[in-house]
C-alpha cells in the first residue's frame, strides 16, 4: 500500500536488519528442506531414529515456516503502519502551518486597525480635556460667585400714617 500512495516511507535500519535474518532463515529451511528430500529423508541415521525424527523435524521446521510468515506479514504490516503515519505527519503539519499563515494575515489586519486607533484616541482625549476644562471654570466661576456677598438690603417699613383728628 505504501508502494502505491507514490514515495514510500523509508525502512528503518532495524528493520531492514530483521528482514535480511528472516530471509536469511528461510533460505536456510529451503536449503535443508531440499537436502532432506535429495537423500530421501537423511539415510545417516539409525533405522530406529527415523521415522520419529523426521516427524520432530518436520514439525520444527513447520513451526519455522509458520513463524516465518508471521514475521513477513508483521514486516508488511509495519511498512503500511509507517506509510500511514508518515502521511499522517505531513497532512498534519500541512494543516499546522496553513493555519500559521491564516493567524498571520489576522495579525497584520490587528495591528493596522491599532495603528489607526491612536490619533482617534488622541483627538478624543483632547476632546475630553477641554470639555473638563470648561466644565472646571463654570463650576469655579459658580463658587466664587456664591461666596461674594451681595449688598445687604434693609427695609424699613413706613410709619403709619397719622391717624385723622376730629
Amino acid at each position: 500500500m505504501g508502494e502505491k500512495m507514490g514515495n514510500p516511507a523509508p525502512i528503518p535500519t532495524h528493520l531492514k536488519e530483521l528482514h535480511q535474518k528472516v530471509d536469511a532463515l528461510a533460505s536456510r529451511v529451503e536449503h535443508a528442506k531440499s537436502a532432506a528430500v535429495d537423500t530421501g529423508g537423511g539415510g545417516g541415521h539409525p533405522p530406529g531414529m527415523d521415522d520419529p525424527w523426521r516427524t520432530k523435524v518436520d514439525d520444527r521446521l513447520l513451526g519455522v515456516e509458520k513463524g516465518l510468515l508471521e514475521l513477513k506479514g508483521d514486516i508488511s504490516g509495519m511498512k503500511v503502519a509507517v506509510a500511514a503515519l508518515a502521511s499522517m505527519i505531513a497532512i498534519g503539519s500541512a494543516l499546522l502551518s496553513g493555519v500559521v499563515y491564516n493567524m498571520g494575515g489576522r495579525i497584520d489586519r490587528v495591528e493596522t486597525k491599532l495603528d489607526a486607533l491612536g490619533p482617534r484616541l488622541t483627538e478624543e482625549f483632547r476632546a475630553m480635556r477641554a470639555e473638563m476644562s470648561a466644565q472646571t471654570s463654570a463650576i469655579a466661576n459658580s463658587i466664587t460667585a456664591t461666596k461674594q456677598q451681595a449688598p445687604q438690603v434693609i427695609l424699613v417699613p413706613a410709619p403709619p400714617p397719622p391717624a385723622p383728628q376730629q
